[in-house]
């Protein structure tokens, strides 16, 4: 288990343990809905968000960090709760993801991957003392959850086992997160990491692990463009930002932008368009034609003389009977069309000439 991650979720007037918690991003802490209802006292499926108010009756605590006593209040960064499913005895959401406040430890982050079925897997108690470990099998998807059977550990699954990750010890990641168990037989559930990685999606967070090589270069290079503006244009580009993703709230700093961008997905077209100012429009009477930015002997829509044209009736079309690729597959006959352009190629000069040889007629 990433022991520096575990998060203790308890009630503030109480003390009670309500389930557990596991870092998921930058001091953002991820746990089930209903465990947050439970440390505030309040009915299990309550939908209501709770408001700053309300979470003073809520600490957390970082067992592995300093004495382990310290108790920190969170303020919320997204609310998922429990919603009933067309299924009885099953629900959908249960998710929320709170952030820690300044000066809390910023423990590393779990990687959430997906899970293999039929492996061993393990919870742990909302206090994560590793006496209360529990094996369990993963074996099937249910909807948003996994299904679950007991492992070979006597003791079983109970209350207080929700908002603890699912651990796959092969792998070093979390594999879900423990939702649900069925009174009668011991037969538990967990959220599927997918459901995990759209929630952190939708507020606007990557999820934690290492980023492929591109995506880490497309993150630095983006996060020193937006470095580089004045204060009041990433302001603005923030608040756009967070208007045409659907964030819970703007990005606060350049990374927290980058980091929306790459975990939508349109996030780097919506980036563009939050950070780049419009373009000056041509004068009256100009006679400034837009061209395409593909290189002039791509025979794209902009340059062709079809349906496309009245689509872009700004653009300079060529003369028929050229087609663009899209009408070059409707109208050629199949056997003239050449290979290289059926499958893509990375070489399309080689394609032109059967491009302006074989002419279908035209549309």
């Amino acid at each position: 288990m990433a022991r520096g991650a575990w998060v203790v979720v308890r009630g503030a007037t109480s003390g009670a343990l309500a389930g557990a918690g596991v870092v998921v991003g930058d001091g953002i802490v991820l746990t089930c809905a209903h465990v947050v209802n439970a440390a505030l006292d309040r009915v299990r499926f309550a939908a209501e968000e709770p408001s700053d108010a309300d979470l003073a009756g809520l600490t957390l605590t970082l067992p592995a960090h300093g004495t382990g006593a310290e108790t920190y209040r969170p303020t919320m960064l997204s609310w998922t709760p429990a919603r009933p499913s067309a299924r009885p005895g099953r629900w959908e959401g249960d998710l929320a993801l709170l952030r820690l406040p300044e000066g809390a430890p910023r423990p590393t982050p779990v990687r959430f991957a997906d899970a293999a079925m039929g492996r061993t897997a393990w919870v742990w108690y909302a206090s994560g003392d590793g006496r209360t470990a529990v094996d369990v099998l993963v074996q099937k998807p249910l909807g948003p959850w996994l299904l679950l059977d007991p492992g070979s550990s006597e003791v079983p699954v109970r209350h207080g086992y929700s908002g603890s990750p699912l651990w796959d010890s092969a792998s070093g990641t979390a594999v879900g997160l423990m939702v649900s168990v069925e009174p009668e037989v011991r037969r538990y559930y967990a959220l599927a990491p997918a459901v995990v990685r759209e929630a952190l999606a939708a507020a606007g967070l990557a999820a934690a692990g290492p980023r492929d090589p591109r995506q880490e270069w497309l993150h630095r290079q983006a996060a020193e463009a937006l470095a580089a503006l004045p204060e009041e244009r990433f302001r603005r580009g923030a608040h756009q930002l967070a208007w045409s993703l659907g964030l819970p709230g703007p990005p606060a700093r350049p990374e927290d932008a980058a980091d929306a961008a790459l975990a939508h997905p349109r996030g780097l077209p919506a980036l563009r368009d939050a950070f780049t100012e419009p373009a000056a429009r041509p004068a009256a009477g100009s006679r400034a034609i837009p061209r395409p930015s593909w290189p002039r002997w791509w025979p794209g829509p902009a340059r062709c003389g079809c349906s496309a044209r009245r689509t872009t009736p700004g653009w300079q079309a060529c003369s028929p009977p050229y087609r663009c690729r899209n009408c070059w597959r409707r109208h050629a006959p199949p056997s003239r069309i050449c290979r290289c352009i059926r499958s893509g190629c990375r070489t399309p000069r080689r394609c032109l000439t059967a491009w302006r040889t074989v002419r279908p007629s035209r549309a």
